[in-house]
């Protein structure tokens, strides 16, 4: 039985969903955006990374 949930390959789209909500916001420049800047990013990057990482592992 496989122990990567199925839901795995949908992680590394929604890092990008993330990183590219992130890049419109930052390009409207909305009051207060400091705030979420950051944590947002590295959201983005760790869903991206630890999906890309469980496609691996699952095509082993």
């Amino acid at each position: 039985m496989n122990w990567i949930p199925y839901y795995a390959k949908y992680l590394s789209w929604i890092g990008l969903i993330i990183l590219g909500l992130w890049a419109i916001l930052y390009w409207f420049d909305i009051p207060n955006y400091d705030k979420i800047d950051k944590p947002m990013v590295i959201i983005g990057i760790a869903f991206n990374v630890i999906g890309n990482l469980l496609e691996q592992l699952n095509k082993k």
